[in-house]
């Protein structure tokens, strides 16, 4: 049995922030490198690329578009290592949670365990979706061909940390089925080796490891069902189940950081600049695509499991801040941007800045993903689609671009 909440087919998310910020935060990039360029103001400019080719860049040598890009992708790298701390932390805040929860099991430490799920999980969602894309790298003559091993290790273990939606009757009886999970399989001891074996073991939804599997437990069941000192076995394999599973998450938690961590500082120490704004410039796609005013199924990060009806707000609150912070402080990519093109990322802020608050989800259909045309504005004003479309062509721009050496 599956997750009985569903979400919508599309998410509707708040506005980016106010052009004034945006702009604001720009200007003092700029202020900084001792540029008197400033931003402009009024609607939204229609072609976003005719001025691509127009505006010299900034950068005069190869050596400033090195330092330049070495500097932007070190404070990102800084920055993942910030996020990869406050995941451990906040792990290892969930497992004492549940310890405290399982020895007074009530409706006050079950509420609080709850929340401390939410914070954990905001946390690797976090870390996650502001790590390096490393798709289009590997493979022969790209510069992660070398590491296809750790690149896949990294994708099993977000599987086995993040799979989502879970079947509930593998983990535990359920209604119309009573006997059904490993809880009350007493054939099976409850332990690591247990758990490792048995995960997705015949399908993808037969889930015993990670979040997800936390969550139904804290969502679906009752402070009664986890009773301290009871003689019910059920309810002691149950325990055990809980203990074991946060156990296992924080281990797996710290294996995957390992190894994340160790593809990003491959990424900025041993890349060529180019590949570095590549890099760069393909999490900004992301993080736009992450942040944006749809979010379908197959987007990433899109999560259809009901313990997200409660969160998706402060979950989608966060992503926007780190869009910011990847454009502004600390990272300051808006500071590169501004070297390699400065209309163009003046043009880049005002259609951030210009999407509306909502899009009615009547208005989104299949054909409204991201292409190469970049649409055009109807009478002055953006149209929601067409102005992801333009941010994405200007982040492609980017992508590119170089100085005059």
């Amino acid at each position: 049995m599956k997750h009985r909440f569903q979400h919508s087919r599309f998410r509707i998310i708040p506005a980016m922030v106010s052009l004034a910020l945006l702009s604001a935060l720009f200007v003092t990039a700029c202020s900084r490198e001792g540029d008197e360029s400033t931003t402009t103001s009024g609607s939204a400019i229609n072609t976003p690329t005719d001025s691509l080719t127009r505006e010299p860049a900034v950068l005069s040598t190869a050596e400033e578009f090195t330092v330049a890009i070495n500097t932007v992708i070190t404070a990102h790298g800084q920055t993942l290592t910030v996020r990869a701390e406050s995941l451990t932390t906040s792990v290892k805040a969930l497992d004492s949670a549940i310890h405290r929860f399982l020895s007074d099991p009530d409706t006050e430490s079950l509420s609080a365990t709850r929340t401390a799920w939410q914070l954990a999980h905001a946390q690797w969602l976090d870390f996650n979706d502001a790590r390096f894309s490393y798709a289009a790298y590997v493979g022969e003559d790209q510069p992660f061909a070398d590491f296809e091993e750790e690149i896949a290790f990294v994708r099993q273990w977000q599987f086995i940390i993040d799979a989502s939606p879970i079947m509930e009757g593998f983990l535990d009886g359920i209604e119309g089925y009573p006997d059904s999970g490993l809880v009350m399989d007493q054939t099976l001891p409850l332990n690591d080796v247990t758990l490792r074996a048995q995960n997705g073991i015949t399908s993808d939804e037969e889930i015993c490891l990670g979040f997800h599997p936390l969550a139904y437990f804290l969502w679906e069941r009752t402070p009664g069902d986890f009773s301290a000192g009871s003689d019910d076995i059920s309810i002691q394999r149950r325990r055990q189940m809980l203990i074991t599973l946060s156990a296992l998450l924080t281990k797996d938690v710290d294996r995957f950081l390992q190894v994340a961590l160790n593809l990003e500082q491959i990424a900025i120490q041993a890349f060529e600049p180019w590949e570095k704004q590549r890099l760069l410039f393909d999490l900004l796609e992301r993080q736009i695509d992450q942040t944006g005013l749809i979010q379908r199924p197959d987007s990433p990060g899109f999560h259809p499991d009901p313990q997200f009806m409660e969160f998706s707000q402060p979950d989608q609150a966060a992503r926007k801040n780190q869009l910011l912070q990847l454009i502004n402080e600390p990272v300051m990519l808006s500071s590169l941007m501004h070297k390699l093109n400065p209309q163009a990322t003046i043009n880049f802020l005002e259609r951030l800045s210009a999407l509306p608050v909502s899009l009615p989800e009547d208005s989104a259909s299949e054909d409204t993903a991201p292409d190469e045309s970049g649409g055009e504005a109807v009478e002055g004003t953006e149209e929601p689609v067409n102005g992801v479309k333009a941010l994405k062509n200007l982040v492609r721009f980017f992508q590119t671009a170089q100085s005059d050496d």
